[in-house]
């Protein structure tokens, strides 16, 4: 006969203990690890910068534009702001709000001729500025330039500009000059021209720019930027050419704040004359520390009779009426020579100053 042993207990409180607590060890070093895997470090906005739609920076006049907002990260990724991760709304600014006005959304609404630059804040990161070039719209068909006109060029870099005291207007000035200017420009390379003047004296500033007997039509083309127009009574833009016959051709035309209209020149008596078109213009009238687009436009017959056709500020377009008259005088100039001026007459009857900049003057003729 043999003793029965009693069977080996279901449990034994300390090793049940001990079994237990290994376990759970176990689980926690597992979720601890998988939580070491799971988890990442979004990367940091560092820097941004700006982007025109098709990567343009020159706007037409009247214009729009759509920019966008790109972020650099610091793991070298770049993404357009703001992003899915929820960066702080782009805060957008512009430097010159006569130039460009800019939304909150980053929408672009050209309203001036002339240079702006565009910034934008993400929260405390400046974004690069981005620089936007405002431009007059293109000319109507029938005031197009034709594909076949001779370009001068931009002529108000040119080194040979002279100036001298026209002594057809009352009072005195002294006149200077001073190239490139960076700032105000078009293309950071502006003229400026300055006139100190007494008791409404004028300043003429003229260059010589080429040669040519046999054209007939001529646009005189510029941006103009005037810092105070209550000192500018006329500015005056004429091209003179020398025919083949050695008379000279002179198509003088001015924004008068004396008539208050663009006025055009005749030779009568072998001196000029001034007519008014009928078209309003005063100087007086511009808006101040912004960009102009002048375009005049004229031509002649073989006998030097003059006939102004149109004049463009700032996008509007005007026919001249009825305005021609004999432009022909001797001068005793070289045949050939291209002749124009860029002259100021001062409005006031005591004394004062101008300060004019011109950029991208340019004369076309064929």
């Amino acid at each position: 006969m043999f003793t029965m042993k009693k069977p080996w207990p279901h449990s034994v409180p300390g090793f049940t203990r001990n079994v237990t607590g290994i376990v759970a060890l176990l689980l926690v070093s597992r979720l601890l690890l998988h939580a070491q895997d799971t988890t990442t470090t979004n990367p940091a906005l560092v820097s941004a910068y700006l982007a025109a739609q098709g990567n343009v920076n020159t706007i037409a006049l009247g214009g729009t534009l759509q920019l966008t907002a790109y972020g650099t990260y610091s793991d070298g990724s770049v993404a357009a702001l703001p992003d899915s991760e929820a960066d702080p709304e782009i805060a957008w600014s512009t430097s010159d709000h006569a130039v460009a006005r800019i939304s909150l959304l980053g929408h672009v609404t050209a309203l001036g001729t002339g240079t702006v630059n565009i910034g934008a804040m993400i929260g405390t990161i400046t974004a690069s500025p981005l620089t936007l070039t405002v431009k007059a719209a293109s000319a109507p068909t029938a005031y197009a330039i034709p594909s076949n006109a001779t370009s001068s060029g931009d002529l108000s870099g040119s080194s040979h500009w002279t100036w001298s005291h026209d002594s057809g207007t009352p009072g005195e000035a002294v006149g200077s000059s001073e190239y490139p200017v960076a700032s105000p420009s078009l293309d950071k390379e502006s003229r400026e021209f300055y006139m100190s003047y007494s008791q409404e004296g004028g300043e003429r500033f003229s260059l010589t720019f080429g040669q040519d007997t046999e054209a007939t039509h001529f646009v005189y083309d510029t941006y103009v930027y005037v810092d105070d127009p209550a000192q500018l009574a006329n500015l005056e833009m004429d091209v003179n050419q020398v025919m083949s016959d050695g008379e000279t051709v002179i198509y003088a035309f001015q924004c008068s704040g004396y008539s208050g209209t663009w006025e055009f020149s005749t030779i009568e008596n072998n001196s000029p004359h001034w007519h008014s078109s009928g078209l309003p213009c005063s100087p007086k009238k511009w808006a101040a520390n912004a960009w102009h687009h002048v375009q005049i436009a004229s031509h002649r017959s073989s006998t030097g009779v003059v006939t102004y056709d149109w004049v463009n500020l700032d996008g509007t377009y005007q026919d001249i009426n009825n305005a021609t008259g004999n432009g022909a005088i001797a001068l005793n100039w070289a045949p050939g020579v291209l002749n124009l001026n860029f002259q100021l007459d001062g409005a006031s009857e005591s004394s004062g100053s101008v300060q004019i900049y011109a950029d991208e003057l340019t004369i076309y003729y064929w």
